[in-house]
């Protein structure tokens, strides 16, 4: 579906852990794995260091006395090449943070950080307490290959998740029907 579609970057983006506390009470713990902020702190650092390191290489450059020094033939070109994928990654960047806040402007949202945004949506479509309370099989078998090892989330694992199908145990799901809800 075209929701799932759109939440799948937010649903990959999270770790699932089941953990027991010092009662030895099982809990879930949920993190993000990437926060937007961090990878643009990051290519913003990385560009400074570009630019530092650019300008320490022209005036480099300007010291060779021979044309055909390797270094003064080869560096610019490789610097070239370096700067045209900076400058995708830092459009690629820009372009990120304008549809971010363009989200959280659509929700209204003042200020979030991405990983609370992703954590949020992740409690809404996957409580704990769903994971928590199924038995031990379903917990062994399906909830935990199906949303505690890091693979993407399907539309199927989330219908089973909230028993809009049933888990067969084999990992191949079957839609719930009235006809047999009402029989039983």
């Amino acid at each position: 579906s075209q929701f799932m579609e759109e939440i799948m970057p937010c649903m990959v983006n999270m770790n699932r852990r089941i953990s027991k506390d010092s009662d030895g009470v099982e809990k879930l713990d949920k993190s993000a794995k990437i926060a937007f902020e961090d990878f643009d702190l990051c290519v913003t650092a990385l560009h400074s260091d570009f630019v530092a390191k650019h300008e320490m290489m022209q005036m480099i450059l300007s010291y060779f006395e021979d044309p055909a020094d390797p270094f003064k033939m080869q560096m610019p070109k490789i610097y070239s090449e370096a700067k045209e994928k900076l400058d995708e990654l830092l459009s690629l960047k820009d372009t990120a943070k304008e549809k971010y806040g363009q989200l959280l402007k659509w929700f209204k949202i003042q200020a979030m950080k991405s990983n609370e945004f992703c954590v949020l949506w992740d409690n809404l479509l996957i409580p704990a307490n769903l994971i928590l309370n199924a038995d031990m099989k379903m917990k062994k078998e399906f909830m935990l290959p199906a949303f505690c090892q890091n693979k993407a989330v399907s539309s199927d694992d989330l219908q089973i998740l909230w028993s809009f199908k049933e888990f067969d145990g084999k990992r191949t799901v079957k839609k719930k029907t009235r006809a047999k809800a009402r029989r039983r």
